[in-house]
């Protein structure tokens, strides 16, 4: 009996007893790999994981509970971001327009700056799921391909 309880106290310990898996893939958009961006993973209990993309496309999200979840992945062009913020902070400077009255800021467009359309960094959107499951050595590999911008869902 004891020698049972030893074993089974080191399954869970080595996390075969876990309710999680680490997931890991690849993300494509347009049949290329995305080279920067993120990917979240939003459980069916509301959790949210996420995980940032390398430059090989790759990703790894560890301790996702096992089920089904929703999935979205954000990749929008920092450089196009921050040039833009540039020109508006150069064009707000003093901040006063006529009448020593607060200049408008300009309302910004995100999407002008996303690589893969904004719909699929929305859980509710994106059409994206998973199913995590237990996979060799805890991992459960899920690769994301993105359709097309120009798909219909």
């Amino acid at each position: 009996m004891l020698a049972l309880s030893c074993l089974l106290a080191g399954m869970l310990a080595a996390g075969c007893g876990s309710n999680t898996a680490q997931v890991t893939g690849k993300v494509t958009y347009q049949g290329k790999n995305l080279e920067f961006g993120s990917v979240s993973i939003r459980s069916s209990d509301g959790q949210i994981f996420q995980s940032e993309i390398k430059s090989d496309g790759t990703y790894s999200i560890p301790n996702v509970p096992l089920g089904p979840g929703k999935v979205s992945v954000m990749c929008q062009d920092t450089d196009k971001k921050i040039e833009y913020g540039k020109k508006i902070s150069a064009e707000g400077k003093g901040m006063t327009g006529e009448g020593g009255k607060p200049k408008q800021i300009p309302h910004v467009d995100g999407s002008k700056f996303d690589i893969v359309p904004g719909m699929f960094a929305n859980f509710e959107t994106s059409g994206l799921t998973i199913d995590v499951q237990k996979g060799p050595k805890g991992a459960f590999e899920h690769n994301i391909d993105i359709p097309s911008a120009n798909m219909k869902k």
